[in-house]
């Protein structure tokens, strides 16, 4: 595929001269470069500075497009590596490093991961049917009849999951960012 890429010119002696395009260290690594630049500047300059005294829920959301933009960047260093070969397929970046910049920043952050965490099991258990028993007959074959859980179980067991990976997904950024 990435021979298919390249370019063939002719010379004006008839010679064909093939023009490659720039590898995954050169033309990836300089636009990461340039990414890594720039997104954090405008999310100091911009986005954080406007968000520093705005409600939790546009932290969360904040969080949430930071993690799938730099998830978004992977793929695409990823699959141009992929496509021209070399260079380092795991560049990545790391967006959410700049709250960590600041103690204010960092607190509010981490108060609003808290309280959205919070809202969801409350709105969990407050479901009227949340306390039924599971149809699920996988739970019964298990515990041979003796425990039926409640059908919040499982769903509590994926938001308690969901937390601890976003907290260490905020961990990873947050040791990025000390090194």
């Amino acid at each position: 595929l990435a021979a298919s890429l390249a370019t063939i010119k002719s010379t004006s002696d008839g010679d064909k001269t093939v023009i490659r395009p720039p590898t995954m260290s050169a033309a990836a690594s300089l636009a990461l470069t340039v990414v890594q630049g720039i997104v954090p500047q405008l999310l100091r300059t911009h986005t954080l500075a406007a968000l520093e005294n705005g409600p939790f829920a546009l932290w969360v959301h904040f969080a949430n497009e930071a993690l799938e933009f730099d998830r978004q960047v992977s793929s695409l260093v990823q699959k141009w590596s992929r496509v021209v070969g070399g260079g380092d397929a795991n560049l990545c970046l790391h967006s959410l490093s700049v709250v960590y910049e600041r103690e204010e920043w960092s607190s509010r952050w981490h108060e609003a991961e808290r309280l959205e965490a919070i809202r969801r099991v409350d709105q969990l258990m407050l479901d009227a049917g949340a306390w039924d028993h599971m149809d699920d007959s996988s739970w019964l074959d298990e515990l041979e009849g003796e425990f039926c859980p409640p059908k919040c179980a499982a769903r509590l067991v994926s938001i308690m999951r969901a937390s601890a990976l976003r907290g260490l997904e905020s961990s990873s950024t947050s040791a990025h960012q000390l090194s």
